[in-house]
C-alpha cells in the first residue's frame, strides 16, 4: 500500500493509504520512522508502526507520572494498567525505564521514607505497610528502614504525642484515659509499641502543664 497523504492533527498525524483504513500516529513516531507521502508500506510495517505508536504513548504517559513524583515499579505499572494499555507493551516500557534508572525501587523507598518519616513524622510500622502496598520488596524496605535512628523515631513520636495531648487537655481526662487515647493515637500513626511506651513514660501525664 502507498501513503497518499500525511495530515497533522494536533500532536498526531493521520496517515492515509491508497487502500485500507487510515492510521493515527504521534508526530514523533512519524518523524522517527521518516514517513513521507508516496512511501510504500507493507501490512507488516503498518502493524509495526501501530505497535511503536502505542508503546510511545505508554512510555510518554509513564514519564509524565514519574516527572510529577517518584513511583515504585508496581505502582507505575498499576497506573498504566488502569489506562487499559497493552500489558506486554507496559512490561516492555517498565523494563526499559528500569534499565535507564528512571525507575528504581530503592531510590523510591529512600525518598518515600524521607517524606513520611522525617517530614510527616509517621511511624515506621505504617510506612512499612504503605511501601508493601506499593509493591516494594520487603528486603528493600528493611534495608532503608533499618538505617533509621531509634532516637529520631522516639523524637517523632514524642512530638506527635505532645500535639495530640494539647488537643485533648481541655477534656479533663484522668491519667489512664489520656494514656489510652495517646497509645491508640500513636498506634494509628504507625509507631512501634516500645517507642510508644517510652513516650508515655517521658510525658509524665501526672503533670498537667505542657
Amino acid at each position: 500500500m502507498i501513503i497518499t497523504s500525511i495530515k497533522k492533527k494536533g500532536n498526531n498525524v493521520e496517515i492515509q493509504f491508497d487502500e485500507g483504513k487510515p492510521i493515527l500516529l504521534d508526530h514523533r513516531v512519524v518523524i522517527d520512522n521518516g514517513l513521507r507521502k508516496n512511501d510504500v508500506i507493507t501490512e507488516s510495517k503498518k502493524n509495526e508502526l501501530l505497535h511503536l505508536n502505542e508503546k510511545f504513548i505508554i512510555k510518554n504517559t509513564a514519564l509524565k507520572f514519574i516527572l510529577r513524583r517518584l513511583h515504585s515499579v508496581q505502582e507505575l505499572k498499576n497506573k498504566l494498567l488502569k489506562k487499559n494499555f497493552n500489558k506486554e507493551l507496559i512490561n516492555e516500557v517498565i523494563n526499559e525505564l528500569i534499565s535507564k534508572n528512571y525507575l528504581n525501587d530503592l531510590e523510591f523507598c529512600k525518598a518515600y521514607f524521607e517524606e513520611r518519616f522525617v517530614r510527616k513524622k509517621i511511624g515506621i510500622n505504617k510506612i512499612k505497610l504503605e511501601l508493601l502496598k506499593k509493591g516494594v520488596e520487603k528486603k528493600i524496605i528493611d534495608e532503608v528502614i533499618n538505617e533509621a535512628d531509634e532516637n529520631a523515631s522516639l523524637n517523632n513520636a514524642y512530638e506527635v504525642a505532645i500535639k495530640k495531648l494539647r488537643l485533648i487537655q481541655h477534656k479533663k481526662l484522668d491519667k489512664q484515659k489520656k494514656q489510652q487515647k495517646l497509645y491508640s493515637f500513636l498506634v494509628s500513626k504507625g509507631f512501634q509499641t516500645d517507642i510508644i511506651l517510652k513516650v508515655l513514660k517521658k510525658l509524665n501525664l501526672d503533670e498537667e502543664a505542657l
